[in-house]
Order: structure tokens, then C-alpha cells, then sequence
């Protein structure tokens, strides 16, 4: 088959070469600068250089063959639809494996296709907020201006698809470009600053009780120690003067007993009577001197 003929035969892409025609009309729909806000043919026109550019020589196409990309998008999004039913029914301890399985059988029951075979195509797509957001205003969703001086419509698909950030308008990205657009964080953004913040805090609140609760413990066994100690000594104290006081006692008595001794008159006693008693004396006399000093004065 030659260049012409292979022109001349929109039907027939190659699976090959369907993901390039998904990624040039990508490209082109996600530039909010140059790629928004065109005329069909110029906007087509784009889509078509980008993708001959991408392409080998063989296999250049022409605008109005590419313009059939609406079929490749109205498949690969029913396969979409399969795909979220699958993942809306997705039992515990299934495999990605075994979902992507179940949504293959659900595209294949509800199409009259059969088999999918876009899956590459599916892959470019699938998380492009720009083409959710088409699909979403083709199925009503969201108002969309009809005048001919918008981008072409590339589908009638009717399935409704996951609601993912859409890309900034055209306006808004020149503004920003020019230096005159604010940025601004997204309210989901703000939110989960928000909430990290606040977990932030209550981390810091529970480490200051912790903190806190540890030194109390400290104070507690540092006083319960102070404690144990000063009664120790007081014991220690008590039994000291308990023993002091039983040596005054006893010093007292000894003290008494050598008072009556000095009293005595020995002069009309026997010999043997006075010689014990003076025995007796040296050694109450002995026994004082030791315990108390002021005897020796005495």
C-alpha cells in the first residue's frame, strides 16, 4: 500500500500509532496558551503537525483523517466506565490484576466491540484531567459554549468519569505568564496544611505532657528519696540519744552510790569493812573518771 492510499484510509490506524494521535491531541488540549481558544481548522491543524512530527514519513496523516479521533476516545472512555465499575466492585484482596480482568469482561459484555484493544491508549488518558473535564461536559455535566469558533468535539461518549482538577483556562495562564495572575492554593491544599498543622500541635501538646509527666515522677522519687534519708538520720539520731540516755542513767547511779560512799563514816568500822569500801570507792572513783571528766575535779 502506498503514502496515498495509506491516507486515504482513516479507519485503519495502526494500535501502534493511536497513542501518538491520544498524546498529540493532549498536548494541544492541556496548552492553556496555545492550545485553547482556536478555530476547528487551526486547532486540528496543530493536532496534526504534532503528530506527523512524531510519526514516520509512511505514516503522516491529514486533518480531516484525524478529526476520526472521536472513536478512538468515545472506546477508549466506555472502557473508562468499565474499568470504575470494576473498581466500584472491587472485593477485598483483589489484585489490580484481577480487577483490570473484571473490567475487561464488563467492556466486553456491555460493547459491541468485543475485545478492548486500546489499552495503550487508555494508559495516556486515564489520569488527564483535561480530557475527565471534556468527557464530562459532552455527557452534560457542566456547561460548554456552542459556537463554531470552539475546539472541535471529539466524542459522544456517555459514561461519567472520575472527577479529577481540571488545567487552567487560557486567560489565567497568560496572566500568570505576564507576571499579573495571583496564585492561589487549592482549598484541599489549605485543608491538609490545616490539618497537618493541627497534628503538628497536638504532637507538641503530648510531648510537653510526657515532659511534664516525667518530671513529676523525678520530683517524686528525688523527694521520696529526700525523705527516706532525713528518716534514716532521725532514726539514726533517736537511737544515738537513746543510748546517751541510758549511759546519763547509769552515770547518775554510779555517781550516787560514790556520794553515799564519801558520807560514810569508816572510823568505828572493822578493818576488813573499811578496806573493801575503799576498794569500792577506787573503783566507782575509776569508772566516773571515764564516763564523766568532772569527777577528776572532784
Amino acid at each position: 500500500m502506498d503514502t496515498d492510499q495509506f491516507k486515504m484510509q482513516p479507519s485503519k490506524l495502526l494500535p501502534n500509532i493511536l497513542p501518538l494521535l491520544v498524546s498529540a491531541w493532549l498536548k494541544n488540549s492541556n496548552d492553556p496558551i496555545n492550545g485553547n481558544w482556536k478555530r476547528n481548522d487551526q486547532y486540528w491543524g496543530a493536532v496534526t503537525s504534532m503528530f506527523n512530527s512524531t510519526t514516520p514519513s509512511d505514516r503522516t496523516r491529514e486533518i480531516k483523517q484525524l478529526e476520526q479521533l472521536h472513536r478512538v476516545n468515545r472506546t477508549v472512555n466506555a472502557f473508562q466506565g468499565s474499568w470504575m465499575k470494576a473498581q466500584r466492585l472491587r472485593a477485598s484482596g483483589e489484585s489490580d490484576e484481577q480487577v483490570m480482568d473484571k473490567a475487561m469482561a464488563f467492556y466486553e459484555a456491555d460493547s459491541e466491540e468485543g475485545q478492548f484493544k486500546l489499552m495503550a491508549c487508555w494508559k495516556v488518558l486515564r489520569d488527564q484531567p483535561k480530557w475527565h473535564a471534556y468527557n464530562e461536559d459532552l455527557n452534560g455535566t457542566t456547561k460548554r459554549k456552542n459556537s463554531e469558533t470552539e475546539a472541535v468535539d471529539l466524542t459522544s461518549s456517555t459514561d461519567v468519569v472520575s472527577d479529577l482538577p481540571r488545567p487552567g483556562g487560557c486567560k489565567k495562564a497568560k496572566g500568570e505568564r505576564s507576571g499579573k495572575g495571583k496564585g492561589t492554593a487549592s482549598s484541599s491544599t489549605m485543608d491538609e496544611i490545616d490539618k497537618l498543622r493541627e497534628v503538628q500541635a497536638k504532637s507538641k501538646e503530648d510531648r510537653i505532657e510526657v515532659l511534664e509527666r516525667h518530671q513529676r515522677i523525678a520530683a517524686d522519687k528525688k523527694e521520696s528519696a529526700r525523705l527516706k534519708h532525713l528518716a534514716a538520720q532521725e532514726n539514726k539520731e533517736a537511737k544515738l540519744l537513746e543510748r546517751e540516755g541510758k549511759m546519763h542513767d547509769k552515770e547518775s547511779k554510779l555517781l550516787e552510790t560514790y556520794k553515799t560512799l564519801l558520807t560514810l563514816d569508816t572510823s568505828q568500822m572493822p578493818e576488813v569493812t573499811c578496806a573493801f569500801l575503799k576498794y569500792y570507792e577506787e573503783m566507782l572513783q575509776s569508772a566516773h573518771e571515764r564516763h564523766i571528766p568532772s569527777l577528776r575535779m572532784i
